[in-house]
């Protein structure tokens, strides 16, 4: 049993053999376990359970990959024979899988032999680099391509607007030697795409860009696991944090994004220190609605757009193209919305069935009207209710407390006006409006 079967630890020698390596885990651990790689991991592994079959599970998530070039998904597997096949290695019960690996190795023989005739499944080859985009030759006809990337970042589908002079900004804090910056300011500014915008740069990050979302990790523990989950790494028994730091320290100049960091600042420095501290060559971009006060972090806070660049981002996304008197309102209805990238977007979306200065007129009820995001957007960004709700959670009962007094001010207040009329129990009034600014 290896216990960590997964594209990582499979390599192809120049005669084309293929070798399975890294037998670490299978001599450490013996039987039993819940070590491995996440992505990889068979469900009866991850509650310590492991048996051979957990290993075809492995092994057809890792075939899964080479088909698709796509993290594995029972939902998203290859088209015939070979779907089939890999199905079969994906049943959540062992006893639905194929009995053994002899078994699972017939199967692929006879799902090869109706392919088109050819050197193999599939043909296996880098990304070409962006200096020379042919220097990889096609595959023969009729052989299915995996293209594999260095990185997980999703191609952009939909246009980027303004934000250039911050994104080059930040390209060249990184190149002036920063490893830590924080992409600080509050929901719906639109810090991830920033991210996502910087990360798409990879004459930059030799050894790839990473993304990890954190919207849901409240824990050191959720950390660990969403980052070796998509850095495919084997979290161990023993000092997780070291063990990441170690397999990040073994790559060259690598870029990883964590985003929505916020759920977790004061636990996440500590961790953040130790790998930048392991990782010579690594680089970090977080991105906060809370700084994570670590030594050498850079905070870059984000506003919203620029008056044309909101414009233009509102009529991109609009169902239709305003014109005249409705072009005018769009000029106005910006600015009302601050020009805020989500509540345009969420805004823009309204106009299937109302025009822009029908939107103006209902801004007063603006929790109704700015909501409708679609099903593939993450809860937080389908309505400005659900985005500050974010925020709000993420305070104490204190602080939600003492939040609720401040709003008798209209405004803003100065510190000794708050000292004179919140109650915060046994906590210093200073503590709580330093958090809250925080």
């Amino acid at each position: 049993m290896h216990r960590d079967v997964k594209p990582g630890n499979v390599l192809v020698d120049a005669s084309g053999l293929v070798k399975l390596v890294d037998l670490g885990i299978a001599i450490l651990h013996g039987e039993g376990g819940r070590v491995g790689t996440p992505t990889y991991m068979a469900p009866e592994q991850g509650e310590g359970k492991a048996e051979p079959r957990s290993d075809l599970y492995s092994l057809g998530a890792t075939l899964c990959v080479c088909a698709t070039a796509a993290r594995p998904d029972r939902k998203a597997l290859p088209p015939g024979d070979l779907g089939a096949v890999i199905a079969r290695c994906l049943e959540p019960n062992p006893d639905q899988r194929w009995p053994d690996a002899e078994a699972l190795a017939e199967a692929l023989r006879r799902a090869k032999a109706r392919t088109a005739p050819g050197p193999g499944l599939f043909e296996v080859r880098r990304a070409p680099s962006d200096a020379n985009p042919a220097a990889t030759p096609a595959p023969p006809s009729g052989i299915p391509t995996v293209v594999l990337h260095r990185g997980n970042i999703p191609a952009s589908r939909d246009g980027f607007f303004g934000r250039e002079h911050e994104r080059r900004g930040l390209l060249q804090r990184f190149d002036d030697g920063d490893r830590l910056i924080t992409l600080l300011g509050p929901g719906g500014m639109g810090k991830t795409r920033m991210a996502l915008e910087v990360a798409r740069d990879p004459a930059r990050w030799p050894d790839g860009a990473w993304f990890v979302d954190l919207s849901e990790a409240r824990t050191t523990d959720d950390l660990l696991r969403a980052v070796a989950g998509t850095l495919d790494v084997p979290l161990g028994r023993t000092d997780p944090i070291a063990h990441l730091g170690r397999a990040l320290g073994a790559r060259s100049r690598v870029l990883l994004v964590l985003d929505n960091l916020e759920g977790l600042p004061q636990l996440a420095g500590p961790v953040v220190a130790r790998w930048l501290e392991a990782a010579p060559e690594l680089v970090l971009l977080a991105t906060s609605r809370v700084v994570l006060d670590v030594r050498g972090e850079r905070v870059v806070r984000l506003g919203g757009l620029t008056h044309e660049d909101a414009v233009a981002l509102f009529l991109e996304r609009a169902a239709r193209r305003p014109e005249g008197a409705e072009l005018a309102a769009v000029d106005v209805l910006v600015d009302r919305l601050d020009r805020m990238p989500l509540c345009l977007e969420l805004a823009a979306g309204r106009t299937r069935a109302a025009h822009p200065s029908t939107l103006l007129e209902r801004l007063e009820d603006r929790f109704r009207l700015l909501a409708g995001g679609g099903p593939d957007r993450p809860d937080r960004h389908r309505s400005l209710r659900a985005s500050l709700d974010g925020s709000w959670e993420l305070l104490s009962a204190v602080e939600q407390g003492v939040f609720v007094q401040l709003s008798v001010f209209a405004g803003g207040f100065v510190l000794e006006a708050a000292e004179a009329v919140v109650d915060a129990g046994e906590t210093w009034v200073l503590d709580v409006v330093a958090r809250l600014v925080a």
